[in-house]
């Protein structure tokens, strides 16, 4: 789509990203009546989440598995030597298959560039374990809130995240500022550092395509100038072939001013009112960092709770709104437990009409209503003392006792 005024205009855009517009409209064609309005339906964000079975997941993960432990990869082997556990989980093994619209091969490739990349900007050490912020240097963490990048606080019409990639927000300093960040957190010490060029540009567009994140759509918007979409093409058409079709054949390139942008993406089912930028092209900066911020508070929340779960809790201190963790007839049959049930018992309908995609988000949501609420959920160390569970064990309590509702009620 091209909203620009004049003809002139058009001719010009045409011209400079025929490539890539030839491409996606090639990949397009190629996908059957029904999946040309699966495609466009995920555009317009009204597509239907993806569908599965408890039988499809345990084939497909068994299948992941098997093709996985074929891999012969330096990186891999480390990471596997380091915590067989990280990668044997399911939820792991599951970012990449439903990424890959459960292509088993795909996803196990994709995992190892993934490994390889964390490998490589992060360290052997780190592969086997989720990085986070406390992992960033000073350069790349102040790239993260220039305000390159946003999560939207407001979700389209299907209810799916918006993540934004702002890159010209900023002067033409700052982007080779910003380039330079990312490019010196990669160096390595005592190198020489060199002034980043398209192949660092390529690298980096080759390392976010292993990112294990599936693209319900994908909306590009560019504001054209004369002779200035050359680089913008080549940059997309690289990277566009990288992704799946599945992203490909969701893409869509609109080009215009940022009120004409704006409008293009309300039409598409992305809402605008907490987009990070409005419709004269200001950066709202009063917004930009919201997501940021909430992170860093439920860190810090979750950081509290695991200093306070290392104490031992004494036998006379459990109290009767307490979940104990494990098996038994006292634990099973403790008032908390026994209140425990019967709490997600009332949640049951929503679980069960809600697709399987979507179930964990209520199951995280439930948890976090519980603790919130004083509810602790409890444990036995080694030794026998009662300690507090952490948040994952919590949640992973709740659907594992949903999944047994389903089975036996």
């Amino acid at each position: 789509m091209i909203s620009l005024h004049s003809r002139q205009d058009n001719n010009l855009v045409w011209h400079e990203m025929r490539q890539t517009e030839d491409f996606l409209a090639s990949e397009f064609s190629k996908l059957s009546v029904e999946e040309r309005s699966e495609a466009l339906n995920d555009i317009h964000c009204v597509g239907e989440e993806l569908k599965e079975t408890p039988e499809m997941l345990e084939m497909l993960l068994k299948q992941f598995d098997q093709t996985a432990r074929q891999v012969r990869n330096h990186i891999y082997t480390v990471a596997v030597n380091q915590r067989r556990a990280f990668f044997e989980d399911s939820s792991f093994q599951l970012r990449f298959l439903r990424c890959n619209m459960y292509d088993v091969h795909q996803s196990v490739r994709q995992m190892v560039k993934f490994l390889e990349n964390k490998a490589a900007y992060f360290g052997k050490d780190k592969i086997s374990r989720e990085i986070t912020i406390q992992d960033l240097k000073d350069e790349a963490k102040e790239l993260l809130l220039s305000g390159l990048y946003h999560i939207q606080e407001g979700r389209d019409q299907s209810g799916r995240v918006v993540l934004y990639l702002l890159n010209d927000k900023f002067g033409s300093s700052d982007i080779v500022t910003m380039v330079v960040g990312i490019y010196y957190d990669m160096t390595k010490p005592g190198e020489t550092f060199v002034s980043p060029g398209i192949t660092f540009l390529l690298a980096l567009m080759d390392a976010v395509a292993s990112f294990p994140m599936r693209y319900s759509a994908l909306h590009i918007c560019l504001k054209p100038k004369n002779g200035s979409l050359a680089l913008s093409n080549t940059l997309l058409h690289y990277t566009l072939n990288l992704t799946s079709v599945h992203t490909r054949t969701r893409t869509r390139i609109h080009y215009g001013t940022d009120m004409e942008l704006q409008y293009t993406l309300r039409r598409h089912g992305v809402p605008t009112e907490s987009c990070p930028v409005d419709i004269d092209g200001n950066v709202r900066g009063n917004i930009l960092n919201d997501w940021f911020q909430k992170h860093e508070a439920e860190i810090r929340r979750l950081n509290q709770r695991m200093a306070n779960q290392m104490q031992p809790i004494r036998p006379q201190d459990v109290r009767p709104q307490d979940v104990l963790l494990g098996r038994g007839y006292r634990v099973q049959n403790h008032p908390g437990n026994f209140w425990f049930r019967n709490f997600l018992l009332a949640h049951r309908g929503e679980y069960d009409i809600t697709p399987r995609s979507r179930r964990q988000e209520i199951s995280i949501r439930l948890t976090r209503t519980l603790i919130d609420n004083g509810t602790r959920f409890l444990k036995q160390d080694e030794g026998g003392e009662w300690i507090e569970a952490d948040v994952e064990e919590a949640e992973k309590k709740v659907a594992q006792l949903f999944r047994t509702f389903r089975k036996i009620l």
